[in-house]
């Protein structure tokens, strides 16, 4: 009995479960919500679940579980987990025996996909204009929804019945005015931008759900899923936020296929690096391409001359240096003509280091 052939028996029992009238449901490719056993899970709403399963038919990981109402993990399949769930002995053996040769996903490596969708994008054109405007280029409906754009929050809300409310309504009122939203990679956040630049804060950062804040927050590009076991080329661009990320993918065509555009929401590229390998995304056929802000130049401490900052070159060629032996190519970019990448192409002028 291969893993595989375990797995797939799994998912076959799951789904003879759901049959049965038991909640189950594919969120993702690989990834299954079902109710929490250990915690009994919501009472409000017996066709919910919280229990989140990696169950990934194509490499030789384990079954993973995390249960984001009462914390509940295993980084591999448990008897306790088959035992409340009702798995006869037999499917019980082939499980517990992948325990021995499989590997073990990390928590961290587990992201949730929350299952969204997302509402007509034209409803407020001039949101869409502001994206348009700052990066001058003209996007079609599918490229802002590839995106992710969210134009109306409360559009958002009503249509996947959405009744957490983590900020007052004058916020509310505010982000359906002003902001244009984008979702984050597992569709756990929006993160907004003022539109207006008349608000205090330019961007806020909304969790959907009380369940939002235990995933990692970023932001990708809706793009081709990427096969971790292919021997072709792949590309993985980091750059610092939601507008980088698209200046990049679009100003220096990075929207092909095994191509990642990764918004990291911030300069902490040495741990998406690390989040990214237990992924499973390392290989000789890999690029890392760093966007950095070149803030040594344009947000330069005239009071701290000596300051090392933590987009500088020297600084990322220093804390990255231990990743370089796992991938093809890590290369790193500054802007010399502005800060970052969130700008018209005509804007932008690469200076490039290889690590």
């Amino acid at each position: 009995m291969t893993p595989r052939e375990a797995k797939q028996h799994f998912v076959d029992f799951l789904y003879e479960k759901q049959r049965n009238g038991e909640y189950f449901k594919k969120v993702h490719e690989g990834q299954y919500r079902m109710r929490c056993p250990f915690c009994g899970d919501t009472q409000k709403n017996m066709n919910e679940g919280h229990l989140y399963l990696k169950i990934d038919l194509d490499n030789d990981y384990n079954i993973a579980y995390n249960c984001f109402k009462c914390g509940e993990f295993s980084s591999y399949i448990t008897e306790e987990l088959l035992e409340l769930i009702g798995c006869d002995n037999s499917l019980k053996n082939e499980l517990l025996n992948m325990k021995r040769t499989s590997k073990k996903y990390k928590k961290e490596a587990l992201i949730v996909d929350f299952d969204f969708k997302l509402p007509d994008i034209t409803i407020m054109p001039e949101k869409l204009n502001y994206i348009s405007n700052r990066l001058g280029k003209k996007f079609t409906k599918e490229e802002f929804e590839n995106m992710k754009v969210i134009t109306s929050l409360y559009d958002f809300l009503a249509m996947n019945r959405i009744k957490d409310r983590p900020f007052e309504n004058y916020v509310l009122n505010m982000l359906q005015r002003d902001y244009v939203g984008f979702i984050t990679n597992g569709n756990s956040h929006i993160l907004f931008r003022d539109v207006t630049d008349k608000n205090k804060y330019s961007w806020i950062k909304y969790p959907i759900t009380k369940e939002s804040n235990l995933n990692r927050v970023f932001y990708t590009i809706k793009q081709s899923p990427i096969d971790i076991l292919t021997k072709e080329e792949i590309t993985i661009n980091l750059s610092e936020g939601v507008f980088d990320c698209i200046g990049v993918a679009n100003h220096f065509d990075y929207l092909g296929a095994n191509t990642m555009n990764i918004a990291v929401g911030g300069s902490k590229y040495s741990s998406m690096i690390a989040f990214l390998i237990n992924l499973g995304l390392v290989g000789d056929n890999i690029t890392i391409n760093i966007f950095a802000d070149n803030d040594e130049t344009f947000n330069k401490d005239k009071k701290n001359r000596n300051k090392v900052y933590p987009t500088s070159f020297q600084f990322l060629h220093s804390v990255l240096k231990k990743y370089r032996p796992l991938f093809k190519k890590i290369n790193l970019y500054h802007n010399v003509k502005t800060k970052d990448y969130g700008v018209k192409k005509e804007n932008i002028i690469l200076k490039k280091e290889s690590m």
